[in-house]
């Protein structure tokens, strides 16, 4: 699709940005692009539902400015850059969002939003919000991905160190500017990449910020560079860039960060890394699906009684009984339904229990439940070193049966776990259950129809229409593609 590569990786990414007005990715991954803004917007309706950061959205509010983007769930608009900061937000909120295994960042919860924002204050087509999604989910994904969790152990988020680069992306492409402004504009949000792990010591709710703020700063990034500001080509693997910044020690060699930048650029236009987005099945930390899914899996969704249950062993990597069940008194008692979706203990106890982990699980009566705090007690946890744990998790659960059954559910270092909702069917029954409670059930099969129904130069009109719930006492005569309600 390009020739040689330019000597910088946002140079790359601003050439492949304008390639891809000629030639468009494949048919499979605009499919997949519709599906991940499925599964996005479904998951900010469901945040919206839930209250949940009010407080950002009546900031956006209350700033004012050009009404140019709507802020999901509501009838509100606001600059488009104020959208991009609440609907990511919101879209990261339950952490029942997407993320890209390899990277682990949450690629949908920024570029989305970004991508939304840009395209409704640009009036841009179906077609050209699909492609910028591609283009954002690509450029966050390839960058996360060059020193896989490297990020995380850090102690930086890579949603929004990641995120910030595909926002832009998405934003430039959809805001119509050339290669130079694009790469200004990636270097530019260089400048802004941020977003730390202290959520973790103290359950503050701060991570969701992280999509919002990447989101955000991407849109700005392109503002501004349009307007004529430059921004350093070389963010990604220049002397104190991104590389040398967030991961300082892993590629001290200048030779060695531009080839590692080269490399995640390399196949650009021909790998899609797109298709290896993964919807999530439960609303909670990533980083424990596997051993949710291996329990769910081998027990079909069957509840279990805690007193049956005379032992539950389970063995994680370092690094993810670090993030999930330390310090063991907290993890084994969540403070709150968002410190919950961060203890291993309290999740699998309530799987165990209840035979399945939803929303509703994390809830405030929930998290109280004294049959699944006791068994979150009683779990026993190992831990071994492992240096790929986030691309390739080994471990295993061990459930001892009052009977004398004993039951060992065992990783084999595959993230099959983690494609539990890879099929359109599962996303799109996901969404439903999130969209209708804000929306109602017919308008969010509206919804669902209208993004579907996305591609070439149709306007994205009905679509932003649809995210905002009907008028109070208003009939709803909204309809979706093919005359259905």
């Amino acid at each position: 699709m390009i020739g040689s590569p330019p000597a910088a990786g946002a140079e790359r990414v601003a050439a492949f940005a304008a390639a891809l007005h000629e030639e468009r990715p494949p048919d499979e991954v605009l499919a997949t692009a519709r599906l991940l803004l499925l599964d996005t917007v479904g998951c900010a309706l469901a945040a919206a539902t839930a209250g949940g950061y009010d407080g950002v959205r009546a900031v956006a509010v209350e700033q004012g400015g050009f009404p140019q983007a709507r802020i999901i769930g509501s009838r509100e608009m606001v600059p488009g850059a104020s959208a991009a900061l609440v609907n990511g937000t919101l879209a990261h909120a339950l952490d029942f969002d997407d993320i890209h295994p390899t990277s682990s960042a949450h690629t949908s919860a920024v570029v989305v939003p970004a991508a939304l924002a840009a395209a409704e204050a640009s009036s841009a087509g179906g077609g050209e919000l699909l492609d910028a999604i591609v283009l954002g989910t690509e450029v966050a994904a390839r960058i996360g991905s060059i020193v896989p969790a490297g990020l995380h152990e850090r102690g930086f988020h890579a949603t929004s160190v990641a995120g910030v680069f595909g926002a832009a992306a998405a934003a430039a492409a959809l805001n119509g500017v050339g290669p130079a402004v694009t790469t200004a504009a990636l270097g530019i949000a260089g400048s802004t990449a941020s977003g730390i792990l202290a959520y973790l010591d103290d359950a503050t709710e701060t991570k969701p910020l992280h999509a919002g703020w990447a989101a955000h700063a991407g849109v700005l990034a392109v503002a501004v560079a349009d307007a004529g500001v430059a921004g350093p080509p070389s963010v990604l693997e220049g002397r104190y860039g991104i590389l040398d910044s967030f991961l300082r020690g892993t590629l001290p060699d200048p030779a060695a960060r531009r080839d590692a930048a080269a490399a995640a650029f390399e196949d650009l236009g021909r790998g899609w890394r797109t298709l290896e987005v993964t919807p999530k099945a439960y609303p909670c930390c990533a980083f424990m699906h596997p051993w949710l899914a291996a329990v769910e899996g081998a027990l079909g969704g069957e509840r279990q009684r805690g007193e049956d249950l005379t032992a539950v062993r389970a063995a994680l990597p370092s690094e993810v009984a670090a993030r999930l069940a330390e310090p063991r008194a907290r993890a084994d008692a969540p403070a709150s339904g968002y410190d919950a979706k961060f203890s291993f203990p309290y999740s699998l106890a309530a799987l165990l229990l209840g035979g399945e982990l939803n929303l509703a699980s994390y809830g405030t009566e929930a998290i109280a439940d004294p049959q699944v705090l006791e068994l979150a007690r009683r779990i026993e946890i190992s831990t071994f070193a492992q240096d790929n744990w986030s691309t390739s998790p080994r471990g295993e659960v061990e459930l001892r049966l009052s009977e004398g059954r004993m039951l060992t559910m065992a990783l084999d270092g595959s993230r099959v776990a983690d494609n539990a909702l890879g099929a359109a069917a599962g996303t799109e029954a996901k969404f439903h259950a999130n969209a209708a409670p804000a929306l109602g059930a017919d308008r969010a099969r509206a919804l669902g129809e209208a993004i579907a129904a996305l591609d070439g130069e149709a306007s994205i009109s009905l679509l932003t229409a649809l995210l905002a719930p009907c008028q109070e006492g208003a009939p709803d005569h909204t309809e979706a593609p093919g005359g259905t309600r």
